[in-house]
């Protein structure tokens, strides 16, 4: 399941460990594809939550299709945020909001 993956990625986050000492490590690269194969899927919280832990580990930037797939998934989760405030709807589950972004949404 998805959210088992997020927390276990923001678990090991929480650790010493860094990229250069889980790049090699299977288990490591298997949680990886597995979470950037189903970023789409991610609600915002799953995906700030996948971005901050990635960030901790100092996951490279080089690694262009992890991040691209992060980067869709926000586009997307944006373009949903956006057009629900454009409607004039009110949606309390939304992300953007609370990590004072929700402002752009309306540019």
């Amino acid at each position: 399941k998805t959210s088992l993956k997020v927390y276990h990625l923001q678990e090991l986050s929480k650790t010493s460990f860094k990229f250069l000492h889980l790049r090699e490590h299977p288990l490591f690269t298997k949680l990886v594809d597995d979470l950037e194969a189903t970023a789409r899927e991610m609600s915002p919280t799953q995906l700030l939550v996948m971005t901050r832990s990635l960030a901790r580990l100092e996951y490279p930037v080089t690694k262009r299709k992890t991040w691209r797939a992060i980067e869709k998934s926000w586009r997307k989760q944006w373009i949903i945020a956006r057009k629900k405030l454009e409607d004039g709807g009110n949606d309390p589950n939304s992300t953007f909001l609370p990590l004072g972004v929700g402002h752009l949404a309306l540019a």
